[in-house]
C-alpha cells in the first residue's frame, strides 16, 4: 500500500466512521453502497482506503460494505441534503469550539437537530473530533496504545461529542 491511504493519517479515523457507522446498523444481509460527491483530489484516497476496510479479514463488518460510487452534486441529488448536513455541522463545530465544552442535543440549531434525528445508535454517530470527541470515540482503544497522562473519559447520558 501507498502511502496516500496510510491508515495513520488523520483522515482515517473520520472516514472510517463514516463507512463503518452505516454498515454497522445495516440489517444482516444487506450491503450498504456509497456515493460521495465526486472530488478528483480525494478519490483516489477514498477508493483506497475503502478498499482496506472491505478486505481486511478482521473487519466484522466487511460484508456489509457495498459498492462505492463518486456522483457531481447535480447529478445524485441526495448529495445535496448531505452537503446540508455537512454545512450546518460544520457551523455548529465553529460554535461548539468556542464554547470549549460538549452540548446537549437540545442545543443545536433546530435545522441540525431535524437532520440528526435518524441518529440510529444514539449521539457518538456524528463524533467531534476534538480531544474529548477523539477520546470518547476511540474509549475501547487498548490503553497501552495511548499518549502519555490520557485519562479515561466520562460519558454522560445524550451527550453530543460532535
Amino acid at each position: 500500500m501507498g502511502e496516500a491511504g496510510s491508515t495513520d493519517k488523520t483522515y482515517f479515523w473520520p472516514f472510517h466512521l463514516a463507512i463503518g457507522t452505516p454498515a454497522a446498523h445495516c440489517k444482516p444481509g444487506l450491503q450498504v453502497h456509497y456515493t460521495f460527491d465526486l472530488n478528483k483530489q480525494f478519490k483516489n484516497y477514498a477508493v483506497e482506503l475503502y478498499g482496506i476496510l472491505k478486505n481486511d479479514l478482521t473487519y466484522e463488518i466487511r460484508h456489509r460494505l457495498g459498492s462505492l460510487d463518486f456522483e457531481i452534486g447535480e447529478k445524485a441529488v441526495g448529495l445535496q441534503a448531505a452537503d446540508l448536513f455537512a454545512f450546518q455541522t460544520y457551523q455548529f463545530g465553529k460554535q461548539r469550539i468556542q464554547r470549549k465544552q460538549p452540548m446537549e442535543f437540545s442545543e443545536l440549531p433546530p435545522l441540525l437537530r431535524q437532520l440528526g434525528t435518524n441518529r440510529q445508535q444514539g449521539d457518538d454517530d456524528f463524533p467531534f473530533f476534538d480531544r474529548e470527541g477523539l477520546n470518547i470515540a476511540l474509549r475501547n482503544f487498548p490503553t497501552h496504545l495511548r499518549s502519555p497522562g490520557w485519562t479515561k473519559p466520562v460519558v454522560r447520558p445524550r451527550h453530543i461529542s460532535y
